[in-house]
């Protein structure tokens, strides 16, 4: 063909993009340094970016008009995952096609890349949580399996479900100290002042949980299993062994729970496959609108909706009770935040930039004008000492000839 191999390569690679991602390609909708970043993701990745960020119908986290460096520090951060964060046995994953790592895209040398096929990445996490909570479970039976609900790994927690173990919901649990490693301290000295502390936290967690002040869970979360304790309830001053009628309540309460949430998973696939093109927008809808906006509500601004200042974050009740009694001044505050998170995709190119730049003018036009008027004059300055060598250059060409 008269090409290089790494040519050939490269145009040989772009077999590997969805139809969709062809398409833009062949209509230069994007680029084909876009097209060889994105072919390096597995199918499944690849069509969810696609009706994510690229699809005609999305308008929050569009990604066209973006650079394909803007691509791929995007898809880095939410599709690409580290596998120095994960405990697995990463052998398979040295040589693999779908680490940074190989490629060379991403990783610096002494990392160990990360994962694009998220896939088998989540099957691999799952597996390894479920082996150290059974392994766990195995050598304790009477310390309980637990996660919160939130962060955790909903596959192994299922998969742990599936094989007839009872995964309880806790609130917040403190994390048991672990004993520290003697290579990571310079000194011995240093070294036995850390383990006479560990010694001594492990031995009041210990004492606390054999006269029934804490409560001991193997807690499941997002990357392994970790020993954990939390007070116990006020009502229980000692350790409350379940009898088999007990066991069986709990285990016709957690029927229901799973119940419940798969049916919760199959609504969600029900709705997504709505037609909601037709018919008024309800109040109802209108509620659900702002709840999911509220997310974005800032800090700053709580206790202008009627939530206390010394709120970190809003909990869903917290966006449930907000959204019951909205007054216009509200709405107003919720839509406007939610406006001014929506900006962070603002970049060099893309629509959400130019519509940054109107919000801006509109409220602070003073201030929007002096950030202008500053880079343009840096600009104006830069411009005019290329304007001079090119004129000199120009000149000293015409001299030559």
């Amino acid at each position: 063909f008269g090409k290089s191999e790494s040519y050939i390569r490269n145009r040989m690679r772009i077999t590997q993009l969805i139809e969709e991602f062809r398409t833009m390609l062949m209509s230069e909708d994007i680029t084909l340094a876009t097209a060889l970043e994105l072919c390096k993701y597995s199918r499944e990745v690849q069509a969810e970016v696609f009706d994510s960020h690229f699809a005609d119908d999305v308008h929050y986290q569009n990604w066209r008009g973006y650079t394909t460096k803007n691509i791929i520090e995007s898809m880095e951060r939410s599709y690409s995952n580290d596998l120095e964060d994960y405990f697995f046995d990463k052998l398979e994953c040295c040589n693999c096609g779908f680490n940074t790592k190989v490629v060379s895209l991403f990783t610096d040398d002494d990392m160990c890349g990360r994962c694009m096929n998220r896939t088998c990445l989540k099957a691999k996490n799952a597996t390894y949580i479920v082996e150290r909570a059974i392994e766990t479970y195995e050598r304790n039976p009477e310390l309980p399996l637990a996660r919160y609900d939130y962060r955790f790994d909903e596959g192994a927690v299922e998969e742990l479900t599936a094989k007839g173990y009872e995964v309880e919901v806790v609130e917040y649990c403190n994390e048991c100290p672990t004993p520290p490693v003697a290579d990571n301290f310079e000194t011995e000295e240093e070294y036995q002042e850390e383990l006479a502390e560990f010694m001594e936290e492990t031995t009041e967690i210990t004492e606390k949980y054999q006269k029934g002040e804490v409560k001991m869970y193997a807690l499941i979360g997002t990357r392994g299993v970790t020993l954990s304790y939390r007070s116990a309830s006020a009502t229980s001053s000692t350790i409350i062994v379940e009898t088999p009628l007990v066991k069986m309540q709990n285990q016709d309460k957690r029927n229901k729970e799973i119940a419940i949430e798969k049916s919760i998973a199959d609504t969600k696939e029900l709705v997504k496959g709505l037609d909601v093109t037709q018919g008024d927008f309800s109040i109802f809808e209108e509620q659900a609108t702002f709840f999911t906006m509220a997310i974005h509500l800032r800090r700053e601004n709580f206790i202008k909706v009627g939530i206390s200042s010394e709120k970190f974050h809003l909990t869903d009740q917290d966006r449930w009770h907000l959204v019951q009694s909205l007054t216009e001044e509200h709405k107003t505050i919720i839509k406007r935040d939610f406006i001014i998170n929506t900006f962070r995709e603002a970049q060099r190119g893309n629509y959400a930039a130019v519509m940054l730049n109107q919000y801006a003018e509109q409220h602070a036009e003073e201030q929007f004008n002096e950030i202008i008027t500053k880079h343009n004059e840096v600009y104006e300055k830069r411009h005019a000492r290329i304007e001079e060598k090119i004129c000199d250059t120009t000149k000293a060409t015409a001299a030559s000839q």
